[in-house]
């Protein structure tokens, strides 16, 4: 799996997050929280003004944590939008800042996800050459974006140096 090395432009998220334990961590709890805001999201997307496109945009900060705990993890599930309107009650608008991403697509269903990133935290990145810059990682799901299928496409934003 190689990722094509892209500066992305800043992007101005409005959504619905919240804190869960990474999958890298033996603890974690992605696969239920994650859902969940997803799902809260997907109701109340149409309530979000100014959205810029179809386009859903999950973004992931890695919280300071104990190096023998569990790595804890923020998830905003959100929309792009072209301007600082309204925020909805019960959301929030975050900047994710522009800067050099290493770019790859996961191709298939979400059941598959977690490997997709498995992959490319325990493989790709040690082994790349490259570090991670402090931005959150941004999951981008466009049009050839279908949750069950294996035709599926998404893009993973890993913000690198």
């Amino acid at each position: 799996m190689e990722p094509v090395i892209q500066t992305l432009p800043s992007r101005l998220v409005v959504g619905i997050g919240g804190t869960f334990i990474s999958a890298l961590s033996p603890e974690s709890n992605n696969l239920v929280v994650i859902p969940k805001l997803w799902h809260e999201f997907i109701n109340r997307v149409e309530e979000i003004p100014l959205r810029k496109n179809q386009t859903a945009v999950g973004c992931v900060w890695c919280l300071d944590s104990d190096e023998k705990g569990p790595r804890e993890c923020y998830y905003l599930a959100g929309a792009e939008v072209t301007g600082s309107g309204e925020v909805p009650e019960g959301m929030e608008a975050r900047e994710i800042p522009a800067g050099r991403y290493a770019v790859f697509v996961h191709r298939g269903s979400l059941d598959t996800l977690g490997e997709t990133m498995s992959s490319i935290h325990r493989t790709w990145l040690p082994g790349s050459g490259h570090r991670r810059r402090e931005a959150p990682e941004v999951e981008l799901y466009g049009e050839k974006f279908q949750p069950d299928s294996e035709t599926s496409e998404l893009e993973i934003c890993v913000p690198i140096v």
